[in-house]
């Protein structure tokens, strides 16, 4: 991480708690699996999307409502 010149400062992810299936289970594995390789990652469960706002260095979101079809990129 120091090569990459990470300092060990904080990075504050939101995410709408429930939004996906499991999200919160696998957002507090992936808070540990990222502070082990020495990442410093807050996150921060918010009740909708309302709360979002422009806080934050992150969230968690999807685009595949629009790539739903493998061939998406022939028309991109």
């Amino acid at each position: 991480m120091a090569d990459a010149g990470y300092n060990g400062e904080e990075i504050h992810l939101r995410v709408v708690s429930g939004w996906y299936v499991n999200m919160d289970r696998a957002m507090a594995v992936a808070t540990e699996m990222w502070k082990e390789v020495g990442l410093n990652v807050r996150v921060e469960f918010i009740e909708n999307w309302g709360q979002m706002g422009q806080e934050g260095d992150g969230y968690a979101s999807s685009d595949n409502m629009w790539m739903t079809d493998p061939r998406w990129w022939l028309v991109v």
